[in-house]
């Protein structure tokens, strides 16, 4: 899906959110695979984005890796792990493996971990060496997932991970799981009491079938296809329509999915003197809503926000209009 696009399906995520009766969680999370393959290297895309102000509220955050994903914590040091993306300012860099041996004291994670990733940013003029701290899960924790990834970079994130994750090989439906540690005053430890969790659903696959026919006699554009989650029809989904015409980037339209999963969608488009060419991105993604499962936190799950499926690309043509006959 690549940056540009994960940024615009987020913000499009963000505001269904923000649709939620209660009132929004400090943070908005959020994980979803660029391709939909199952029991593959999985690129992945993961967001956190404060509902307020430029800086994330929290003092850590452990991402939790759902059980049936492989996380490879041996990759070589140096292994370009992905991208990093840091806003506002709009920095970024490399995630690379770094040597756990190097980090046992930092104050964020202390102690030995399975494997360490670092991205270095230039925030505010000063380079800025961001560790990710990875280690498989056991006991008790099993049940948040099979990895934890924790963090104390407070920026907003979008991370790009293009390897060392490999996708369940079962359809299924997963969740992935942020637990945040609240901001404390400086020098207060921590409370345990006060982590709360995020969750976003992932559907392995997530596919939308879609096809688009020009009606020339009425000048319209008819989108119809289906969506399926895992194994089993998507209802309530909203299909989301986008229209790129240069480097902008616009809604074109939208509409939900029936029960079954299918859905329809009439744009009238008319013709011009000239043939249009329309280069049109659709994607599915269910609204957001409260945690369906028991909380794992101790101060509860605030919100859950389904990944969305993986993009078709359409390009439709229009052809020119026709010149009225002449009367004689």
């Amino acid at each position: 899906m690549g940056i540009a696009a994960g940024i615009l399906v987020f913000a499009a995520l963000a505001a269904g959110a923000g649709g939620a009766k209660k009132a929004l969680p400090p943070i908005l999370f959020i994980a979803f695979p660029i391709h939909n393959t199952l029991g593959a290297v999985s690129p992945t895309e993961m967001l956190l984005l404060p509902t307020a102000g430029d800086t994330l509220p929290a003092s850590s955050i452990s991402v939790y890796v759902p059980t049936g994903y492989t996380l490879d914590l041996t990759l070589p040091v140096g292994t370009k792990i992905g991208t990093l993306l840091s806003l506002p300012a709009a920095v970024s860099g490399d995630i690379v493996v770094a040597d756990p041996a190097a980090f046992t004291t930092d104050p964020c994670a202390p102690g030995t971990h399975a494997a360490v990733w670092t991205a270095g940013l230039t925030i505010g003029g000063q380079q800025t060496v961001v560790p990710f701290f990875l280690d498989p899960t056991t006991g008790d924790e099993a049940a948040r997932g099979a990895y934890r990834i924790t963090f104390c970079q407070t920026s907003t994130l979008f991370f790009d991970l293009e390897a060392g994750l490999t996708s369940p090989s079962t359809p299924g439906v997963y969740s992935w799981r942020a637990f945040v540690t609240p901001p404390t005053v400086t020098g207060t430890p921590p409370d345990p009491n006060s982590v709360y969790e995020l969750r976003s659903i992932v559907a392995l696959p997530h596919v939308l079938k879609i096809k688009a026919t020009y009606i020339a006699k009425s000048q319209t554009l008819v989108m119809s296809g289906k969506v399926t989650a895992a194994t089993a029809p998507e209802a309530d989904t909203q299909l989301l329509v986008s229209k790129q015409v240069g480097t902008t980037i616009a809604t074109f339209g939208s509409t939900s999915s029936k029960a079954d999963g299918s859905f329809s969608l009439r744009k009238r488009v008319r013709e011009t003197s000239k043939p249009q060419t329309l280069h049109l991105t659709a994607v599915a993604d269910a609204p957001s809503r409260p945690c369906t499962d028991p909380p794992l936190a101790p101060a509860g799950c605030l919100l859950q926000i389904p990944a969305p499926s993986d993009e078709v690309n359409l390009t439709v043509r229009v052809p020119k209009l026709k010149p009225k006959p002449k009367k004689h």
